[in-house]
């Protein structure tokens, strides 16, 4: 199918800069809801930092670039191919449609988002865009797709069809925020202890706010300098707590094994798991 021509540049009285600028406004657009998308899964299934205040900071950077991609080449699939067109590109009229003038199905969809992040590298979809004269970028080109202005290029779908898309894109929707919800409850108390210990290794000990082998988390970090690792016995939960017996292994002798206890209380949605009190080791 010959792509030499681009109906959107045939039809269209808007300018060439102008359909450039409402392209990337659409993107900027659809960045902000991605990145809105995202934070929820960053703050459940990454490593928190207790060091850092922000919520938006965390010690597992690489996990939520991991996380943003991936969610990036979802929400462009899934909303390309199943409405040709996303939040941001729907508010400024325009459409994804095959060289056709058809609706794009689900291969076309992939390829195409799954390209935009080498798109992205230094700009070089926009450089591709601007230099082409049918203003594809590399995933267009290799997808055999174009933007289009919605007015000129009408995708015929019923309201039953649309209906039934919304559908199913919320009732995913709502599966995956119960997943989460249940995942920050029951699985994210060991992220919380993993991420102190994390902190631990590179950052200073304190050891003001000790009571005997028990201490509170305003004062100290869970682990002391000389622990190396740590294993957790199984969760004890009680009515907004959870407790783990915890096994401290350190590099000091001649007892390199301690056995305490650590205990993290529930304080809400927003707040989430926090440490409460622990026993156990007291580094010398």
């Amino acid at each position: 199918c010959a792509m030499a021509t681009n109906p959107y540049a045939v039809h269209s009285t808007t300018s060439f800069t102008d359909r450039i600028v409402l392209r990337c406004i659409a993107v900027l657009i659809d960045s902000i809801i991605i990145s809105a998308l995202t934070l929820p899964l960053v703050n459940v299934l990454t490593i928190p930092d207790p060091k850092q205040a922000m919520l938006l900071v965390v010690s597992s950077l690489p996990a939520s670039s991991w996380l943003m991609l991936g969610v990036t080449v979802v929400y462009f699939t899934c909303s390309e191919w199943l409405f040709s067109t996303t939040i941001g590109k729907y508010w400024l009229g325009l459409q994804v449609i095959r060289a056709d003038g058809q609706a794009i199905g689900f291969k076309a969809a992939v390829v195409r988002n799954v390209l935009r992040l080498i798109d992205a590298f230094l700009l070089i979809g926009f450089f591709v865009l601007c230099a082409s004269p049918t203003q594809q970028r590399l995933g267009d080109q290799q997808a055999r797709t174009l933007v289009v202005e919605r007015r000129y290029f009408p995708l015929p779908m019923t309201r039953q069809a649309f209906r039934r898309r919304l559908a199913g894109i919320g009732t995913a929707l709502l599966l995956l925020t119960i997943g989460l919800a249940a995942f920050d409850y029951f699985g994210r108390p060991p992220l919380i202890i993993a991420g102190d210990f994390q902190a631990a290794r590179t950052a200073p000990h304190s050891t003001t706010g000790y009571s005997g082998s028990t201490f509170t988390i305003p004062a100290t970090m869970l682990f002391g300098p000389c622990v190396t690792s740590y294993q957790l016995g199984n969760p004890i939960w009680g009515g907004g707590t959870v407790r783990y017996p915890i096994t401290y292994f350190t590099n000091t002798t001649p007892y390199p094994r301690y056995d305490g206890t650590v205990e993290l209380a529930w304080g809400g949605p927003l707040a989430g798991w926090e440490l409460r009190f622990w026993t156990g080791v007291t580094c010398p």
